[in-house]
């Protein structure tokens, strides 16, 4: 039996908790009920009820002024300037913000087992093709019901139902 193979037999026998990540844009932390309760009615009961009953982290910091480049660190574990651009990705057709070789939050939690999922705004860009199947050099020349490349998928996440960009 190999390293590898008992590693696997060792994972899969040890129970693991859920682990969701939650990065919201514009969401202050009393506008989630459970955190400022005083006198009004909750508007995020699911929330509300997940907070009680789970682990929560309330002391953290972020490491940019925007979302691009937080998503990218927090993802990646890397400060914002060992990305492609240290100030994010904007355009969903620029070159991804992961650099290749750089593992994720995802690609981790795969290699101990997880199934992996993000959903949301990625802003981390991406390679887009026509209805040919070829590489296009702008977003307003891809065919979008061809998948892209570059994006979460390729970088730790079995799944995705995401947006390329803000709205």
């Amino acid at each position: 039996v190999s390293s590898g193979t008992v590693i696997a037999a060792e994972v899969a026998t040890i129970a693991r908790p859920n682990v969701l990540i939650f990065m919201v844009d514009d969401i202050g932390y009393g506008d989630i009920h459970t955190f400022n309760p005083q006198d009004r009615e909750s508007i995020t009961p699911n929330i509300d009820k997940l907070a009680k009953t789970s682990i929560s982290f309330h002391h953290a910091h972020s490491p940019a002024a925007v979302c691009a480049p937080t998503r990218y660190a927090i993802l990646t574990g890397n400060h914002v300037y060992r990305g492609r651009l240290p100030n994010g990705t904007w355009n969903p057709d620029d070159p991804s913000q992961i650099l290749k070789g750089q593992e994720t939050l995802g690609d981790r939690l795969q290699k101990y087992g997880y199934r992996t999922a993000f959903f949301g705004k990625t802003h981390l860009g991406g390679i887009f093709k026509n209805a040919e199947g070829k590489v296009v050099s702008s977003f307003a020349e891809a065919d979008l019901s061809q998948k892209f490349n570059d994006g979460v998928s390729e970088h730790g996440f079995d799944h995705s139902l995401s947006l390329l960009s803000g709205i």
